[in-house]
């Protein structure tokens, strides 16, 4: 055989065996690769969805308190439908410390449904110190909407005035 055939037949079998490498090696290894790349790119997309399903659940949570304490400043400012007591006494200091005589009865609140409960109020004393009351009352820790007031002058004492107020509280459901 003459060298420059066996060039060739190497030439040729070494063209053949990098063939059969390239085809049951590299070929098989590249595809391998590109599966774990396609792996490895859900678990990114994976781990960045958890990441914000965290940050959210986090985010939640901060909410979740703020409104729990909300809730509880709310409820604390709504009365006992079946026992007003503390919305009674506040009334009766807010006009003690008015210089106001006050009588309280239990009214019907007008066009509201069962989440209030109505009082009617009267009143004896001067102007000033009912404006006092309706102050404080207004700003008190309750939720409390006056429906009607009516001032008359009192029949009884010189310069008192007599004010009839119907309000109407919410309550606890």
């Amino acid at each position: 055989m003459s060298p420059f055939k066996k060039i060739i037949i190497f030439s040729l079998i070494s063209a053949l065996a990098f063939m059969i490498i390239l085809m049951f090696v590299v070929f098989p290894l590249f595809g391998s690769i590109r599966e774990i790349s396609k792996e490895i790119s859900a678990l990114q997309e994976d781990m960045v969805i958890f990441e914000n399903d965290f940050i959210r659940a986090n985010d939640f949570q901060k909410s979740y308190d703020s409104l729990e304490i909300t809730s509880e400043k709310i409820s604390s400012r709504l009365i006992s439908s079946s026992v007003p007591i503390e919305l009674i006494k506040f009334l009766e200091d807010a006009a003690r410390d008015a210089g106001l005589t006050i009588e309280i009865s239990p009214a019907a609140a007008a066009g509201s449904s069962d989440q209030f409960l109505g009082f009617s109020i009267n009143l004896a004393g001067d102007f000033a110190n009912t404006m006092k009351f309706l102050g404080k009352i207004e700003s008190g820790s309750y939720f409390i909407k006056t429906q009607r007031i009516h001032m008359r002058r009192g029949a009884q004492y010189a310069g008192q005035l007599m004010t009839s107020l119907e309000i109407k509280a919410l309550t606890k459901i």
